[in-house]
């Protein structure tokens, strides 16, 4: 065998040498062990972060929403109109019409349907606050009131 013929043969690393053998299993083993790897350090490692914070969900339930009371009357002031249920992962309905929300950190924006264009903090697990179009709270809130399958 000439020099030229060895270097062709000749693995670059110990890894490429596992993929060049010729023993009958060795690939397939060294296959197997590589993938369970590869799938050991994805599950390892955290999710990754995207702009805005990490994708999530709202608790699957109603939410009713109102306007804080005052002193000398109830405590808050029913928004009907605005009341709405997360019925799945990432959908909702409100006032019979199906749509869709994405939640990004504490940041929940309805993406379709009849609250397209709205946008919430999420304040704690069941609780929502609206935000203007600059990106200040209002006084409109919403909170989970039952998680009730749909």
């Amino acid at each position: 065998m000439r020099k030229s013929e060895l270097r062709e043969r000749r693995a670059h690393s110990p890894v490429a040498a596992l993929w060049q053998s010729r023993v009958r299993g060795v690939r397939a083993n060294a296959m197997k062990q590589l993938a369970s790897l590869l799938l050991l350090a994805t599950l390892a490692a955290p999710a990754a972060a995207v702009p805005g914070g990490e994708l999530d969900t709202l608790v699957i339930g109603d939410y009713r929403c109102g306007f804080p009371g005052d002193a000398t009357g109830p405590v808050s002031k029913p928004a009907p109109a605005e009341d709405f249920a997360v019925i799945s992962s990432s959908n909702y309905r409100a006032n019979g019409t199906a749509g869709s929300y994405l939640r990004t950190g504490n940041l929940v924006t309805f993406t379709s349907g009849p609250k397209y264009g709205q946008r919430f903090q999420r304040v704690s697990r069941g609780f929502l606050r609206q935000l203007d179009n600059g990106g200040a709270v209002t006084s409109l809130r919403c909170v989970l009131s039952s998680t009730a399958h749909h």
